[in-house]
Formats: C-alpha cells, structure tokens, sequence
C-alpha cells in the first residue's frame, strides 16, 4: 500500500524545498503527492518546474505516484466556458505527459459546482454532461500516459457520490476510477444529532439548490470504484482538512472498509499542514499506524480517540469554523 503526503510546496522557496522533503524522509515518508496548486502556478514552466522537483525528492530518496490536478472553477470537468474548457483539456493533457514521467499512477480531478455556474446552467443534466463530455476528451490521453483519472466526491449536489460514480460507470474505462475523500464524506454523513444550522449560512441553498442530500454510507457506493483516498478530518461541517484522528471520524470503521478494497492502490494525507501547524513528524507518525493497521488489522496511535459524531462543539462552529 502506497502512503503518500500532500504538502503546500508552492508557498515554499525552491531552495527550502528540499529541506522539507528531508524531513518527510527522515520521518519515513516514501511519497509525496504533487499538488494543483504547485501545477496551477507553473502552467508556463511546467517541464522544468516538474523536473526540479522530482530531482529534489530523488535527493531525499522520495518518490511520486499520484497527483491532484488544479481545482476550481476555471480547472473542474463541468465548467461551461467554451475557451477555457479548450484550454484545459490542452493543459491537463500536457500535466498528465509529465506526471507520466515522473512514475505518477492516479490523477484526482473535482467534476465541479454549482456555484460558479451562471442561472442557465447550475441544474445537474447539463453540468453532468459538461463533465461527461470533457472526460470523453481526457480518457484517451490517460491511456496513452498509463494514469487513473480519479474522480473525486465532494460537499456539492453535482460531485455527490451518486454523480461521481454515475460518472465511472457511464464510461466502464480502466482509466476512470474513483478517489475517496474521507473529509468530504464527513461532511456529508448523515449521523445522529446533525444539526443543518451550523453549516456555512447560504451553503445548502447555494450548493443543494435547499435541498441538501446526506449520506448513511458514503463509502459504500464508491467502494467498488475506488483507487486511491484522501484522509483528512473535520469537525462535521467544514472542510478543515485537519490530521487524520483529529476530527470526528470513525477511523477505525473508514480504515476497515479501505483496507477490504482489493482496488485501493494508494492512501494520501491531505491534512492542511500550513493551516493547521502539523509538525512533518506527527502526521507521518498518524500515517505510519494507517499503515500498520493494514498489515495487521489493529490500530495503535497516540492521536486515536473515541469516535465523537454527537460531541460536536456548536459554539466553536458558531465563532467560524464551519
């Protein structure tokens, strides 16, 4: 099982790049996901961008397998302007030539929104098929580039988990599989005590149009699609990207089902380090019992702790945090 870790490498100089990556080293890191925002930023550098820092990581003795493509509304499947989707399929097709070289396996992509879109086109048939028609574009340059494309569920009516495997099945490609985000599906989960009030105010009718869809179990209808996950923990409403065992999910269940996926290729950290103040050395320690629970079943860490769905603090989500 491959343990990769996201890292906000476009805040940092080129020459404390590798610094850092010393560090993940040390702490025994293999993996290092590249980022959207590292490729968004060098769209007009990307070769020699790519080529330094795979240099860099070969220094640490690191390597990479996966990758998540730039996100948002002028990168996601189901934008609707006509120039910038012609725009990104170039861009995405040449990301994925070079992640290619550099030994990258799975490329994550967010289908989109609604609430970016203009009046006329925020109703999910149109946007599903925005998204259709730009994968029908990007599916022969994966299998050119051997790269998973990965779809990703999020927090809006449009990449639900229904619409994200609707996607994978509409195709019945090896190239278009799912990617699992644990934090997402949090956010999501339809537990006991949900209270819809202490979501972001103008969210459910921005996003759901008013009417938000939860979900028992998340997991189960990507399960069978699934190639690579994104672990992340929050408090049940936003999306914090904090360390994996500091939010309320029930880690002990999530990383049962992973760990019973014969699909699963790679798990990635994608804890919000320059947020949240992470030392490199606790997640990698978080990680490294992620990983010793899938060789033995049994989860031993320091930062493990009782599953905690119905002790929400309500106040600390009124003072900003969702």
């Amino acid at each position: 099982m491959i343990i990769s870790h996201f890292y906000d490498w476009q805040k940092l100089p080129d020459s404390m790049t590798e610094d850092l990556m010393a560090e993940f080293s040390w702490h025994g890191a293999k993996y290092l996901t590249i980022n959207g925002h590292q490729l968004a930023e060098h769209v007009d550098d990307a070769s020699g961008y790519l080529r330094n820092f795979g240099a860099h990581m070969r220094a640490q003795h690191l390597e990479t397998r996966d990758a998540h493509a730039p996100a948002g509304d002028s990168w996601d499947l189901n934008i609707v302007d006509p120039d910038q989707r012609r725009k990104i399929f170039k861009v995405h097709s040449m990301f994925l030539e070079m992640l290619a070289d550099m030994g990258v396996h799975t490329y994550t992509m967010h289908v989109g929104t609604r609430d970016y879109m203009p009046p006329h086109c925020s109703e999910l048939p149109p946007l599903r098929r925005l998204a259709e028609e730009m994968l029908e574009l990007l599916l022969p340059v994966a299998e050119k580039n051997q790269i998973i494309l990965a779809v990703e569920n999020s927090f809006e009516a449009p990449n639900a988990p229904d619409e994200v495997v609707g996607l994978v099945e509409r195709f019945k490609s090896p190239w278009l599989r799912c990617c699992f985000d644990a934090g997402h599906a949090c956010r999501m989960a339809d537990f006991e005590g949900r209270d819809l009030s202490l979501y972001r105010p103008g969210y459910i009718e921005e996003s759901w149009h008013g009417h938000i869809i939860l979900e028992k179990d998340a997991y189960a209808k990507m399960k069978p699609f699934t190639v690579t996950a994104h672990l992340h923990d929050n408090n049940g409403y936003s999306d914090q990207h904090k360390l994996a065992f500091d939010g309320c999910i029930d880690w002990h269940k999530l990383l049962s089902e992973l760990r019973d996926t014969p699909s699963l290729f790679s798990i990635q950290n994608e804890m919000a380090h320059s947020k949240h103040h992470i030392p490199v050395g606790r997640a990698c320690e978080a990680f490294a019992a992620i990983e010793d629970f899938f060789a033995t079943g049994v989860l031993n860490t320091k930062t493990d702790h009782e599953h905690c769905f119905q002790t929400i603090n309500s106040t600390s989500l009124k003072n900003g945090e969702n």
